[in-house]
């Protein structure tokens, strides 16, 4: 028999109606709000209670994992105040899915601040028998939603190992609908070039030296269609050529045979024997070449020592270029532009010999580096390697809980979306992988942070022979080096050189090179560079 409810406890005052999406059946998801509405309404009036428009909160967040519902936290809080003591859903899986949320939702039974709780689709009695249902009811909802996630996951691995992906196809391609393998589109609308046939003469004329606009103009000229439709035949999108996605065309992979996805490869040559691929590895990394070398045509007015020159009077970041002296020969110069603005009385501009000349006295005294000098490295590279590891220590923390908290937002992503992905329009399919993408490189991002923090930490200091003869290198480098390596070995060195009028007059460096010389003799300056 069940224990009838506390008798003692007074009726709520307020309720709440909490509503929230399923996300099991995209197609269902606007009618489950409106009949979870109706029917959590139609229980209201039944038990003659009434609730305020504005009390009404629908919730499109998943309750898979906890933190992730603002709205659902901000009615916890209002329970908690006193706001809110009364509350109606349409089942208990739509108020939690995970153990967090639902230890909340009992908690708050058990301290009597929720002293009633109304369901549609659940019959909930208010003692401890009816918490016990209660807390059955969360732990299933949340077995469900574990176990459609690793089912979804382990699914798209599994066809991601076989060689089959979900998304839109690749340009020139299609995916047999009977075996799921990428094979050529043989689709020809009429000007002689089926898709396949159009997308690898695109590579040739990319190999030939052709500018991607030339190779933009040619596929779109001769019938270059991408179609992103659903099954539904009215949700159709034809995508012409563009710039943009024939770069990104132009550094994938797959069109040589390998398969990414997930930050996982596959040779689709080894898993699927009747691969067609268009382009082989040698043509593919020509290709490559060629973009890196119009990357290298574009940085090259990218002058030396940009953003290490800052001006003493208004301290503020220097100008740089390059001009033509009367024998057609090329000077580096730095001024500030500063004067009008900030009303800087900087005169004249120094010449990029001088910075190198600075640089040199610099490096000629790294060259005389004593055991003094030595010890005096160790020291404070212990010092700064206790507050770096501090550091370091306190942010790796937070970076893992940020990483954690990102890859949980990506499996649910994928476990949300994958199982009806070919049912998404053209745009909901971008939307989604463009999120997917973004969540992807975020992870990458936290992952090379957490990396160089840990590298950071197991830093060892140099030991005198190795630093002393890194140090005297550096002089070598600097005078033969090319202006490249010269702007590297600089930004490697120097934190900033500080400029008067047409001098340097100090010299300000990077650890632990700063601890390898006498700083009055950086600050003072010398013949060697005044």
């Amino acid at each position: 028999m069940v224990k009838k409810a506390d008798k003692n406890l007074l009726p709520a005052k307020r309720f709440a109606i909490y509503i929230r999406k399923s996300t099991d059946d995209p197609k269902k998801q606007v009618r489950s709000v409106e009949d979870q509405i109706e029917e959590c309404l139609g229980i209201a009036k039944q038990k003659e209670i009434k609730v305020r428009e504005e009390d009404i909160i629908v919730d499109s967040r998943s309750g898979r994992y906890s933190g992730n519902r603002p709205k659902f936290e901000n009615l916890i809080g209002n329970i908690r105040k006193g706001k809110i003591d009364g509350l109606i859903s349409w089942h208990p899986d739509r108020l939690a899915r995970n153990m967090k949320e639902a230890g909340e939702i009992i908690d708050l039974l058990d301290l009597k601040l929720l002293k009633e709780l109304h369901f549609s689709a659940h019959n909930f009695v208010n003692d401890y028998n009816g918490v016990m249902a209660l807390g059955i009811c969360f732990v299933i909802a949340k077995q469900y939603s574990d176990k459609l996630g690793v089912d979804v996951t382990r699914g798209m691995r599994h066809a991601h190992q076989e060689g089959k992906s979900g998304g839109q196809y690749k340009p020139g391609y299609i995916r047999s609908e009977y075996v799921g393998f990428y094979e050529p589109d043989e689709t020809d609308r009429g000007y002689g070039y089926t898709q396949f046939e159009l997308i690898q003469k695109a590579w040739r004329m990319r190999l030939d030296g052709k500018t991607l606009a030339e190779i933009v103009q040619f596929l779109n000229d001769h019938g270059y269609i991408r179609v992103l439709k659903k099954k539904d035949s009215k949700m159709r999108k034809e995508q012409p050529m563009s710039d943009e996605k024939l770069s990104n065309m132009f550094n994938d992979r797959f069109y040589l045979g390998i398969l990414e996805q997930a930050g996982e490869e596959i040779d689709l040559r080894e898993v699927d024997p009747n691969f067609v691929e268009m382009i082989e590895e040698g043509e593919w990394l020509l290709v490559q070449e060629m973009g890196r070398k119009r990357e290298e045509k574009k940085a090259r007015y990218e002058y030396p020592f940009r953003g290490l020159l800052v001006c003493v009077y208004c301290d503020r970041n220097m100008s740089i270029a390059a001009s033509k002296g009367n024998h057609n020969e090329w000077y580096l110069n730095a001024w500030c532009q500063n004067k009008k603005k900030y009303g800087c009385p900087s005169k004249g501009t120094i010449r990029g010999k001088a910075i190198l000349e600075a640089l040199g006295a610099i490096y000629d005294i790294f060259g005389s580096l004593s055991e003094a000098d030595y010890e005096k490295y160790i020291r404070n590279f212990e010092e700064k390697k206790t507050q770096k590891n501090e550091v370091f220590i306190s942010q790796l923390a937070p970076l893992g809980k940020t990483k954690r908290s990102l890859e949980r937002q990506l499996d649910e992503l994928i476990a949300n979306v994958l199982p009806r992905e070919k049912d998404l329009d053209a745009k909901s399919r971008e939307v989604y992988h463009k999120e997917r993408g973004r969540l992807e490189e975020k992870i990458e991002k936290c992952k090379l942070k957490e990396k160089e923090l840990r590298d950071g930490i197991r830093e060892e200091p140099l030991d005198y022979k190795t630093l002393l003869n890194f140090l005297k290198s550096l002089s070598t480098s600097l005078k033969f080096g090319s202006v490249t390596v010269k702007d590297h070995l600089a930004r490697n060195t120097v934190l900033n050189f500080i400029v008067k009028d047409k001098e340097i007059a100090e010299v300000k460096l990077k650890e632990p090179f700063a601890s390898c010389v006498n700083r009055s003799l950086i600050k003072d300056g010398g013949p060697a560079w005044t």
